[in-house]
């Protein structure tokens, strides 16, 4: 996935595909959200993390794309944790290289 974008900026690049099942994050962000959260339900599973923050990407049942900024604690509005949703995998690509540059 992050092939392109390592080849381009090389070991500094800080995004790295989960090579498991990604379960650890998915639970951790059903733990942090609340029912009113844009993501509750939706979350399929996780498929990278950013290793210079707490950002995680994650693909959604509907087959679009979300980074969420897991806060590793309890919130209790809906607008925790912090989310972004993309339509498609491209403007992910194109958000994370425009956020890392």
């Amino acid at each position: 996935m992050f092939q392109s974008l390592i080849e381009k900026y090389g070991e500094e690049f800080n995004w790295h595909e989960i090579t498991d099942n990604g379960d650890f994050f998915s639970n951790q962000l059903k733990r942090e959200m609340s029912k009113g959260h844009a993501l509750y339900g939706k979350v399929k599973r996780a498929i990278a993390k950013c290793d210079s923050n707490d950002d995680v990407l994650f693909l959604l049942i509907d087959g679009t794309w979300a980074i969420v900024h897991l806060t590793y604690s309890k919130n209790t509005t809906s607008d925790f944790p912090k989310t972004k949703v993309f339509g498609d995998i491209q403007s992910v690509m194109n958000y994370i290289e425009e956020w890392f540059v």
